[in-house]
């Protein structure tokens, strides 16, 4: 099934006979929700705890009208539930099922090379997606180092460093030649974890596409150097053995982004784990968060370079509304000593159309003693008349306006879509300067 995030998709007679069934599993449970039961299921943003739009709370979908009507939420991505594959695109997207906005807001935020994206299916678009994410995860969690884990090894050998096993020894080391047999407990890079990447990595050798990744850049190219000297007993038949062990996730907080680049590997080797009915998982996919990606979007553009674009995550460039005493932090999206502007991933004409981003841009605006505000909108057609949607305010003055981010429509291949909506890149660029400059 295609669906576009935040719509109301009437259900044929053929989906409510074939897939109803599926749908009723996921309908009005909330992210959060859909990750305690099916560790499968991969979301991005990866941490919920520190959003200000309780993101954990959205839906993927809902059934309404007496299950006539799917309604989705502020999603995209993939999901499977037994033999229904949901693929979910942007409502900016135009009708032709392409697709290319999301896959551009993928290359821009993770620095994908999307270099063929040509899949039908949802299955193998999922797989392509767990390909092109694989190297942005393992250079991220390598910059933690090498991951190592206490391994025990059975030596025999003449550098006793460990307990003797002296069974083994009398079995191996009669008559004596110079070995001892015996226990030792490492400090070792080579354990499940590491060569389930060993696998995976070994396994887009295998694929004239795929391989292409492993070279992406240097970087890349050096992390998988790093894991391959860390495997030196590396066997592909153990495969199986290995995935079993990496059913469980690493918690420790210190490794978050192994346990992230763990669920990239299990995808792209069990590819075939987005049907249901596994004995590990009972639904599996891989979600944005559209106002997620919007945001991260625009922070990738030159355009928005010299604002301050806080790290919710981290903690970082976040501002607070009084000046003592325990209080909640705030994390505009970009701002700098003279602007603040708001991301919002939906249809915007005015700056008073939703009362709550209203509020929000105002208090920014008063908080950081900026004289000009405004909200970055997607929109399916360019319009950047400044003059129609800038607004002046009372009382303590200001300007708030709204910029559009024209996506282009009804292009036939990706290579278009990037030219085009380059164009509108380079549109915005010049009216966020204009809205600046005047007075």
């Amino acid at each position: 099934m295609r669906l576009k995030d935040n719509n109301l998709h009437p259900l044929s007679p053929e989906e409510r006979e074939n897939d109803l069934p599926n749908l009723k599993k996921i309908s009005g449970k909330t992210i959060r929700c859909l990750l305690n039961e099916n560790p499968g299921v991969l979301v991005f943003p990866q941490s919920f705890e520190k959003s200000e739009d309780a993101l954990d709370e959205n839906e993927i979908l809902r059934l309404t009208d007496e299950n006539c009507h799917v309604r989705t939420g502020n999603v995209m991505g993939f999901i499977g539930i037994g033999e229904t594959q949901l693929e979910i695109s942007s409502r900016f997207e135009s009708d032709c099922g392409n697709d290319f906005f999301l896959h551009y807001l993928l290359q821009k935020v993770f620095s994908l090379n999307l270099f063929s994206w040509n899949h039908k299916t949802s299955q193998s678009s999922a797989l392509d997606l767990f390909a092109l994410l694989f190297p942005y995860f393992l250079k991220k969690a390598l910059q933690k180092g090498v991951y190592r884990e206490y391994q025990t090894r059975e030596r025999n050998d003449s550098n006793l460093r460990g307990n003797i096993n002296f069974a083994r020894h009398v079995r191996q080391n009669f008559p004596f030649a110079g070995k001892i047999a015996y226990r030792s407990r490492e400090h070792d890079s080579e354990n499940a974890l590491s060569l389930l990447i060993r696998h995976t990595i070994e396994f887009l050798r295998k694929n004239f596409i795929f391989s292409r990744l492993l070279h992406f850049d240097k970087g890349t190219e050096d992390a998988v150097k790093q894991i391959v000297a860390g495997t030196p007993n590396f066997n592909p038949a153990h495969k199986d053995r290995v995935i079993a062990k990496n059913l469980r996730p690493r918690v420790h907080p210190f490794f978050l982004e192994y346990e992230h680049l763990q669920k990239i590997c299990l995808k792209i080797l069990r590819y075939d784990s987005l049907k249901y009915g596994n004995a590990d998982e009972k639904i599996s996919g891989i979600l944005f968060d559209g106002a997620w990606l919007w945001e991260e979007y625009l922070a990738t553009l030159p355009a928005l370079k010299n604002f301050t674009h806080p790290k919710n995550k981290l903690g970082e460039n976040r501002i607070r509304f009084f000046v003592q005493g325990n209080q909640k932090h705030y994390y505009p999206d970009f701002y700098d000593e003279n602007c603040v502007f708001d991301a919002k991933y939906k249809n915007k004409n005015s700056p008073s159309e939703d009362r709550n981003d209203l509020f929000q841009i105002i208090s920014y605006l008063h908080i950081l003693k900026t004289s000009k505000g405004g909200f970055i909108v997607p929109a399916t057609e360019e319009l950047h008349d400044i003059e129609k949607t800038c607004r002046e305010l009372v009382g303590l003055g200001g300007e708030l306006v709204v910029l559009r981010l024209g996506i282009p429509q009804n292009t036939q291949t990706y290579g278009d879509f990037c030219l085009k909506i380059s164009d509108s890149e380079n549109q915005l660029s010049l009216a966020i300067n204009q809205f600046l400059e005047s007075h």
